[in-house]
């Protein structure tokens, strides 16, 4: 979790310099640019977010299922798949790529071509196809309300494949998604139809079932198992049927908040998770050159993020601070600090 924080202060660092450069190269009428605007629109679509999210049920993902809840996050996936005949074919990626939620009750998934590696001869390594993929969450309540969800599901795929790796037309998937919860235990699954749009006789249309059965233990781990069943129409494998138990354990993750705020002449971007925090006593040490916090649990890492993040935001007159946690809160909070950009100033 502390590498994924000092991810994203140097991501929001890094953003921040390329807008104040940008501001600042620019000419036009003086005065502030519109960073109050800016702020106070990223702040109500990150509500907007939390908002919809509060309304389903918190799950944990499934490991191969889709989950028919609306997420936020960028995911990669690596997939090793033994065959029979002793070999076992890598994918990377795995269809997975950047989640995010435009508007209540909608979520658009960018997914990144898998990179397959065959490890057989004669089969060519190489990039799968392009898929993009829109839910629409139908129904929801959360564990207070009914822990339950239906979501419509509409994924498209291009045939952007390298050397067979892919689909020879682009294939329509309508999927419908559901779950519900029972306390401890969920279930989570979805059926579709993958649909090409042409070749249907080569391509084949597959029937997919997919349902994961979770079980939490203490708010930590989500012990499940998947059954993943398809049914082939036509195509290589017509008239067979494949049936995948996918056992799995899930650690329950935290979550990480950004409030960005403005007074018109600084910006302020406070970020906060949900980990164990960082004791008094290292509160300056760990803005030190390889310095590391007690709380990290043995991670690997080399203890410059911070310092580094902090020498960016002094270099652009800001600052990077830890900030007080609130009594009832756990985690860390972090506030970045930087001079709003101006319109029309040289650099």
């Amino acid at each position: 979790m502390a590498r994924k924080l000092q991810l994203s202060l140097l991501a929001l660092l890094l953003v921040s310099a390329a807008v104040i450069t940008q501001a600042q190269t620019e000419t036009g009428s003086a005065g502030f640019a519109s960073n109050a605007d800016l702020s106070d629109s990223l702040h109500s679509w990150l509500d907007m977010v939390s908002s919809t999210q509060a309304r389903q049920p918190h799950w944990i993902t499934p490991l191969a299922t889709v989950t028919p809840r609306l997420e936020q996050e960028f995911r990669y996936d690596i997939h090793w798949l033994p065959k029979a005949d002793g070999t076992v074919t890598e994918n990377y990626g795995a269809t997975k790529g950047l989640e995010f939620i435009p508007q209540r009750n909608v979520e658009i998934i960018l997914n990144i071509p898998p990179y397959i590696v065959h490890n057989r001869p004669g089969l060519r390594d190489g990039f799968g196809d392009f898929q993009a993929l829109v839910k629409y969450r139908l129904a929801a309540a959360n564990e207070e309300g009914g822990n339950y969800i239906l979501t419509a599901f509409l994924a498209v795929s291009a045939p952007t494949g390298q050397f067979a790796n892919g689909a020879l037309n682009p294939v329509i998937t309508p999927t419908i998604a559901y779950g519900k919860g029972f306390g401890d235990f969920d279930l989570q699954g979805t059926f579709g139809v993958s649909l090409p749009t042409g070749n249907t006789r080569l391509i084949g249309r597959t029937y997919a079932w997919n349902d994961a059965f979770q079980y939490r233990i203490r708010g930590k781990i989500w012990p499940q198992i998947e059954v993943n069943y398809s049914r082939f129409q036509e195509g290589k494998y017509g008239g067979n049927t494949q049936v995948l138990l996918t056992p799995g354990v899930v650690p329950a993750g935290s979550s990480i908040r950004m409030e960005p705020s403005t007074d018109g002449i600084h910006s302020q971007a406070t970020i906060s998770d949900s980990g164990p925090g960082v004791p008094e006593s290292e509160r300056e040490r760990i803005f030190e050159r390889f310095q590391r916090g007690s709380t990290t649990g043995g991670r690997s890492g080399f203890g410059l993020g911070l310092a580094i993040g902090r020498e960016l935001a002094a270099r652009m007159n800001g600052s990077l601070e830890l900030l007080q946690t609130p009594a009832d809160q756990r985690g860390a909070r972090f506030a970045l600090r930087l001079p709003a950009a101006r319109v029309g100033e040289s650099a």
